[in-house]
């Protein structure tokens, strides 16, 4: 902000000779005149810089202490507009593009979202732009707080959502859940629970947490709701893992009444995880050669012109595409985007895979589908795989042990009839 106030104010540089160079200075600072970058450059010489307004005030101060000053530099605003005063269309479009920056910071014009990998770009994307939040939006019309609640309640793969508004971009930072997680709030389960349920009864209603798969229990930790399992157990895909009921102990330490809760607990279990993989022995090599620009395209709010180059064909080629959206700083963006479009010679020969390029493919789509896994808050414990050659293809097979959440809550319905005589509910759901 300091350097746009002077680039606006306009300052200048100055060299001051003369022996009361230095009283010179505490004259200009007692009477409030900033001198700012100020250097001795020579025996009784300084060089500084000042605003162009204090440059007649500080005369006064020049013919009192016998100094001379002489203006080695002009910088800023009002010296650019004299420079250029005889065209007038200078400072008119000057004044067009400060009015458009201006115009175009009330606008949305990037949406960038990240902590999303069940859920793609695209399909939040068209969210937003369904709920009045896409690009072109009046920022004044975005809620922020609001588009938070609407996420978690609409996807129940996030459990956690921040939306701001950082210049003309809408940033949208997210926090998928695995496991029981991805369930949303308990409020939002009971009122799911009632539409599937229909007139039933509140108390007929039950929450537990069910294995997601089948797997070996490494750690319970139970917040809420009473634990089914050990560690140790083995569990196949749909066991009950926490129950959603919740003891009350009295004073005399026995149990006092027991009522019903919304499960909620850390469930980690050891899970195997079968994987396979085929490379065929014949496959096709691609060679890029040269490439030349097809195309260019000017994109506006989303609206793309796209113009062909004559003389240049597509056909049997690759077409690449680059784009750069215009922006200022690195939040603030503009509406305005342009790209190139290149065609790639390619040629495609026919090869036979050795064992050891096929090994090296193995190996590269291993650590692709471990990587994938990893994203979803998978940790992978061992990996046991090995590669065959069965007539004209290399079979990859084998097991991936890993560790990971597996409690997935879950809505029962057991009539108030099936339920013990002693047990006592209060209804209570938070």
């Amino acid at each position: 902000m300091k350097r746009l106030s002077d680039f606006l104010s306009g300052d200048v540089t100055l060299i001051v000779t003369g022996r009361g160079a230095e009283r010179f200075f505490a004259l200009c600072a007692a009477s409030g005149i900033c001198i700012r970058r100020l250097k001795k450059s020579a025996a009784d010489e300084y060089t500084c810089r000042m605003l162009g307004r204090d440059v007649l005030s500080c005369r006064p101060y020049c013919r009192k202490t016998g100094v001379r000053i002489h203006i080695a530099g002009k910088h800023g605003l009002p010296f650019i507009m004299f420079k250029y005063r005889r065209r007038i269309l200078f400072p008119i479009a000057l004044c067009v593009v400060v009015y458009l920056f201006g115009f175009c910071s009330r606008f949305i014009w990037r949406i960038e979202i990240s902590g999303n990998s069940y859920l793609t770009d695209e399909s939040i994307t068209a969210y937003l732009k369904e709920h009045n939040a896409a690009c072109g939006t009046a920022k004044s019309r975005i809620d922020c707080d609001e588009i938070e609640l609407m996420l978690r309640e609409d996807f129940g793969e996030i459990i956690w959502a921040s939306v701001a508004v950082w210049g003309t971009t809408l940033i949208v930072e997210i926090q998928e859940g695995t496991s029981s997680e991805q369930t949303g709030s308990p409020e939002t389960s009971y009122e799911a629970s009632a539409d599937a349920y229909g007139d039933a009864a509140e108390s007929d209603i039950s929450y537990v947490l069910t294995a997601s798969k089948d797997a070996v229990i490494a750690s319970v930790i139970t917040r809420r709701g009473l634990a089914s399992v050990k560690e140790g157990d083995e569990v196949l895909a749909g066991d009950i893992l926490v129950e959603g009921t919740q003891e009350i102990v009295g004073d005399d330490g026995g149990t006092k009444l027991w009522y019903k809760t919304v499960p909620d607990a850390d469930i980690i279990g050891i899970v195997t995880y079968s994987y396979s993989d085929v490379i065929y022995e014949a496959a096709t090599d691609k060679i890029y050669g040269g490439y030349s620009i097809s195309s260019v395209y000017i994109v506006f709010n989303g609206s793309r012109l796209m113009i062909d180059l004559p003389f240049v064909s597509s056909e049997d080629k690759e077409i690449l595409e680059s784009y750069y959206q215009l922006h200022i700083t690195k939040q603030f963006y503009l509406p305005v985007g342009a790209g190139i479009c290149r065609a790639y010679e390619v040629e495609e020969t026919d090869i036979t895979l050795t064992w050891e390029e096929a090994l090296v493919l193995a190996e590269y789509n291993l650590d692709k589908y471990i990587s994938e896994l990893e994203e979803n808050g998978v940790s992978i414990i061992e990996k046991n795989v090995i590669m065959n050659k069965e007539d004209d293809r290399y079979v990859v097979s084998g097991e991936i042990t890993a560790s990971e959440s597996i409690g997935i809550l879950e809505t029962i319905f057991i009539p108030e009839s099936d339920t013990e005589g002693d047990t006592e509910y209060d209804g209570d759901y938070n």
